[in-house]
């Protein structure tokens, strides 16, 4: 298998995207590293030293860092792969906060 062209999607960030070619065989958390160290885009709010971690997510679930594109079954087309990446932010004090996102409480009666 080939190159994958990626689409990379920000979350809450409209119209923003970013396309980079990566080999199947890649590592998600090797794409993740790449994208901050070397393609974050500069106009946006959120700098590389907020960011805590990155979550990408396509075809409808999240990619595991441990995994190659081709082991999570990432297909090349003809097209670019549309892949959402969500920011989790550092906390201050520590810890982490969902990129921009409100938490939400969900009770069953």
């Amino acid at each position: 298998m080939g190159d994958i062209n990626l689409k990379f999607i920000f979350a809450n960030y409209d119209g923003k995207a970013l396309e980079r070619p990566f080999a199947a065989s890649t590592l998600v958390r090797d794409i993740k590293r790449t994208l901050l160290a070397e393609h974050w885009p500069p106009d946006i709010s959120i700098t590389v030293e907020q960011v805590d971690r990155l979550r990408f997510f396509c075809g409808g679930k999240e990619l595991e860092d441990a995994k190659s594109l081709q082991d999570q079954k990432v297909a090349a087309a003809d097209f670019p792969t549309a892949v959402h990446v969500n920011t989790v932010l550092k906390r201050p004090g520590g810890g982490h906060l969902a990129g921009k996102h409100s938490c939400l409480q969900c009770s069953i009666m």
